[in-house]
C-alpha cells in the first residue's frame, strides 16, 4: 500500500511541476505577444516615416533639377517625359471616347 502512496505523491508532484511550468510559459508567451505587438506598431510607424522621407527626397530632387542642378537634370527629363506620356494617353482616351 505504501508503494502506491509513494507513486501517487510522485505523480502529484510531477503534475504540480507541469502546471507551474505551464503557467510560467503561459505568462512568458503573453509577455512575448505584448512585446511583438509593440515592435510591430513601432515598425509600422518607422515604415510610414521612411515613406514620407522618400517622398520628400524625391520632391527635393525635382526642385533641385528645376533650379538647374546638373546632377538631377536627368531625373527632371525623365519626369517630364513621364508627364508627356500621361498627357498623350489622356488625349488618346478622350479622342477614343469622342468618336
Amino acid at each position: 500500500m505504501q508503494k502506491y502512496s509513494e507513486s501517487f505523491w510522485a505523480l502529484e508532484n510531477a503534475v504540480q511541476n507541469l502546471l507551474r511550468k505551464y503557467k510560467d510559459l503561459k505568462s512568458e508567451n503573453a509577455e512575448l505577444l505584448r512585446k511583438n505587438e509593440q515592435l510591430t506598431q513601432k515598425l509600422n510607424e518607422e515604415w510610414a516615416k521612411n515613406q514620407e522621407l522618400i517622398y520628400i527626397n524625391k520632391n527635393l530632387k525635382i526642385a533641385s533639377a528645376l533650379e538647374g542642378n546638373p546632377e538631377h537634370k536627368k531625373l527632371m527629363k525623365l519626369k517630364i517625359n513621364q508627364l508627356i506620356k500621361e498627357v498623350d494617353l489622356c488625349m488618346a482616351e478622350i479622342n477614343k471616347n469622342s468618336m
